[in-house]
Order: C-alpha cells, then sequence, then structure tokens
C-alpha cells in the first residue's frame, strides 16, 4: 500500500513513524517490501540456521521471542498474522497477552524494561515533534523509582537526541522540518521500534460546513473551528 489515503477506511502502512498528513514527514524516508525470501538470505548470512522443527538456532539458543500485548479484539487479530509471517522464516513468537491493567503498569514489560517483543497502539499529537521528545528522547527512558517516560523501545542515540533537541528548541520551520527528516532517516535504519500501520478515524460533518478537516491525531474534532464557515 502506498502512503496515499486508503480507500473504504482501510488502515495505511506505516513507512515512517510521522503520518504521511504531518508537515514534519519525511517522504523519502525508505520502505521496506514484504520479502520473506531476503528475510531468509539475511538471517542465513547471520548464521542462524534453520533446525528440524522449523525455528533457526545460532550457537545453540534458538531464534525464539516472547510477543506480549493485551489482549483486544485488535491484537487478536493482528498477533497471530505476525507470528505466521516470522514463523515461514525461522522465527519463533510465543503470544501473551496479558490485560491491559498489567501490560502498561508500572511492573509490566513496556514499563520495566522486561519485553522481548511488545505491540501497543501509540496515540500521538498534531505535532509530530513534541511526540518524538517524548517518545524517542533518552531522558524519556522509563527509569526507576518511578518508571515514568513513554521510550518504551529505550532507544538511547546521542544523534538522535541532538536532532530532536534541534526541532524542539526552534519555532522556524525549515529547522524543524531538515530535524525531523534526518531524524526518520536515522531511526528507519536503526529500527529502535517498527511502526505497523496508522489506524483510520471515521468522522462525520454537515456538507454546509466548509473548511473542516478530520481529525488525524488526538487533537479535537474543533482544532481548526477558526477555519470553519457555514454556506
Amino acid at each position: 500500500m502506498n502512503r496515499a489515503l486508503a480507500a473504504s477506511g482501510q488502515p495505511l502502512v506505516a513507512n515512517s513513524l510521522v503520518p504521511a498528513i504531518s508537515e514534519l514527514f519525511n517522504p523519502n524516508t525508505p520502505t521496506y517490501s514484504y520479502d520473506p525470501d531476503q528475510a531468509k538470505q539475511i538471517l542465513d548470512a547471520a548464521g542462524w540456521t534453520m533446525g528440524s522443527d522449523g525455528v533457526r538456532a545460532k550457537n545453540g539458543q534458538r531464534l525464539s521471542f516472547r510477543y506480549q500485548s493485551t489482549n483486544s479484539a485488535l491484537r487478536k487479530k493482528v498477533m497471530p498474522l505476525v507470528k505466521d509471517n516470522l514463523s515461514a522464516v525461522g522465527i519463533e513468537v510465543n503470544i501473551d497477552q496479558p490485560p491491559a491493567q498489567a501490560f502498561f503498569g508500572i511492573n509490566g514489560p513496556l514499563r520495566s524494561g522486561s519485553l522481548q517483543l511488545a505491540e501497543y497502539a501509540d496515540v500521538g499529537s498534531n505535532d509530530a515533534g513534541v511526540d518524538a521528545v517524548q517518545k524517542y528522547a533518552s531522558k524519556n527512558i522509563p527509569t526507576a523509582p518511578t518508571f515514568a517516560g513513554s521510550n518504551y523501545s529505550r532507544w538511547n542515540n546521542s544523534a538522535g537526541d541532538s536532532l530532536i533537541n534541534q526541532q524542539i528548541q526552534s519555532l522556524v520551520p525549515n529547522v524543524r522540518v531538515s530535524a525531523m527528516n534526518s531524524l526518520q532517516l536515522l531511526m528507519a535504519d536503526e529500527v529502535p521500534t517498527l511502526p505497523l500501520f496508522f489506524r483510520p478515524n471515521v468522522t462525520a460533518a454537515s456538507n454546509r460546513l466548509t473548511n473542516y478537516k478530520p481529525e488525524y491525531a488526538s487533537n479535537g474534532y474543533n482544532w481548526n473551528s477558526w477555519e470553519w464557515d457555514l454556506k
């Protein structure tokens, strides 16, 4: 699926950590196609040998992960698909779906850092640069005793921190765009977290209301109300 708006309310494939609707989105962020054969070649080259049970191993260690999320209806649909895709190239994942309170709690895998693979929804604001501070700056890695912070991937990269600081400390649009463009390229290379898709929001408004724009983040349905008019 390309970056164009999806038809029939279908989600958009997330090729960047910034949604394409954002002014800070980098259209040159690398995209990766679904290619099991290439995945097998990469694993072979890295020394992960396919076992008789269909799971790869290296130096006596099986390529097996615990895959955690909540037991919501969406996770019950997505997680088996991920499991099947990884199994096809020799990676074993064991699905674990604790209650949401335990998954997101202070002792849960996200905040405590005990996760191996984890899936969760990420609700952003209408400013992807502000979101980057909360989610990817090293200062927001959850740590004891409060385990506050939303950098659940625990990405700690000095170049990334520098780019995040450049864009959040500036009011100049071009400065922010340049820093965020570089940040998206860096994160596409390091892949501290892997975005899957952007879920569609469904809104409705009278056809008498002009300049209505549906919300694309947690900014509310009247985020551009100063542009509205009636005809």
